[in-house]
């Protein structure tokens, strides 16, 4: 038997990759030798079903499996993510042993858009942010357009050093591992020398050929985070806006609360809190640990500090108010024992009871002032968190925050500060 040359593997098993349109298929068939894939004629879609084929070249075994074909599918979009992803687990699935390189197929002559670059930056979200770098190789087909003369150059490696822009900096960050391929030619010279060529790319990826360069499914689960991050991205609007609205309707509901029975409205603020802490779980939830919902994470949990601060006041209000109900009851006691004292002429007891009387009408003075101040922080803590809100939310659909927090503190702080105020002159 043949033994093979030190650095190479006799497996060879290599995943296409790449936009559906740029030959990914036509590609497979090269490498193959025979006329083994579909090519996709249409570009709006994700290739889904995974093929897989096989094929003896000299004294090596080449696996080769059409990886999914991301088209002109909106990437931003959070079904067309979730089905992009889905196919690329099925491919890493297919081989699991894994792979030795990614080729990423692009057109040549193609201009590099933003559609492509966004199609990179979404694959490096999948497979890894140093998959490019560790694992790729750049296939460039319709090798038949090349023209050395035309382009001016004496190699095609020559030409993609004298490109600028995406394409130039996708070539440095393979570390220039760019392969031209002609899918056309029927000449068997030219298609032995393009597999040559990719071969000598892969070995050098494999190092030893022991497959330490490998791209396995233990890569693939290591890039997780970053794939849940793309698809979080995805749906912010969506979560942005629901969580917007329950909070505006918690904050409406603050106004709404029954402010005649302090018992009955701490009863429903923790209610409110109940809310607000779903909401902040919710959104957490969501994020899965990626951080791309810090901001709305934020708000929610400014939203659930907002109610839990009129908690702690009207729970502040409602403990004044039973202290300064036993204060008036003590006062009157007393009143009624300086009456019995004056009728029985004990004017040293008299002067005490003056005294005592004294102290506690000083004591109800600063009861009220206390009443008034924390009636004044109220007002203030609640303007802060207005204002907060405000800066927090440039987007115009939190004017509708604003409007409710206006409407709060028209509403809310006016009626605890007219009953208050009504509490202390009746003392």
């Amino acid at each position: 038997m043949q033994k093979s040359e030190p650095g190479k593997s006799r497996d060879v098993d290599l995943l296409l990759i790449g936009k559906t349109g740029n030959g990914k298929s036509a590609t497979g068939n090269t490498i193959l030798k025979r006329k083994a894939f579909k090519s996709q004629a249409s570009t709006t879609s994700v290739t889904k079903e995974i093929k897989k084929y096989f094929a003896q070249y000299k004294d090596r075994v080449i696996t080769v499996v059409d990886g999914p074909g991301v088209g002109d599918t909106d990437l931003s979009n959070d079904d067309a993510l979730q089905l992009v992803i889905r196919a690329m687990s099925q491919a890493i699935a297919a081989n699991p042993q894994g792979y030795h390189a990614f080729l990423l197929v692009v057109r040549f002559g193609g201009r590099f858009t933003r559609e492509d670059q966004q199609t990179i930056e979404v694959l490096k979200a999948i497979f890894g942010e140093a998959f490019v770098k560790k694992h790729c190789i750049l296939v460039v087909t319709c090798g038949d357009n090349f023209d050395p003369g035309e382009n001016e150059c004496a190699s095609f490696m020559s030409w993609c050093n004298a490109q600028v822009g995406v394409f130039k900096s996708l070539v440095d960050e393979c570390g220039k591992r760019v392969v031209l391929f002609d899918n056309r030619t029927k000449d068997e010279d030219t298609i032995d020398g393009q597999i040559d060529e990719l071969l000598k790319l892969v070995d050098g990826i494999s190092k030893l050929g022991n497959g330490y360069n490998r791209y396995t499914d233990e890569h693939f689960a290591m890039a997780r985070q970053k794939r849940d991050a793309i698809v979080v991205a995805s749906k912010l609007p969506v979560i942005q806006q629901d969580t917007m609205k329950e909070g505006s309707l918690i904050i409406q509901q603050l106004s709404n609360v029954d402010l005649r029975e302090p018992q009955s409205r701490l009863n429903a603020l923790e209610g409110l809190r109940q809310r607000a802490d779903n909401l902040v779980k919710s959104v957490i939830d969501q994020d899965k640990s990626t951080g791309a919902l810090k901001d709305i994470i934020a708000n929610a949990k400014h939203t659930r500090a907002t109610v839990e601060e009129h908690i702690r006041t009207t729970t502040s209000a409602m403990e004044l108010q039973e202290k300064t109900r036993q204060h008036k009851a003590e006062m009157e006691r007393l009143r009624e024992e300086k009456q019995r004292q004056m009728m029985a002429n004990e004017a040293e007891a008299r002067g005490k009871l003056e005294k005592r009387i004294a102290e506690m009408e000083r004591e109800e003075r600063e009861s009220r002032a206390r009443m008034e101040r924390m009636i004044k922080e109220m007002k203030e803590s609640a303007k802060k968190v207005e204002e907060e809100n405000v800066d927090a939310n440039n987007d115009s659909l939190w004017d509708v925050v604003k409007t409710v927090g206006s409407f709060l503190l028209s509403n809310l702080l006016g009626p605890i500060f007219t009953i208050a105020r009504k509490l202390i002159l009746k003392f």
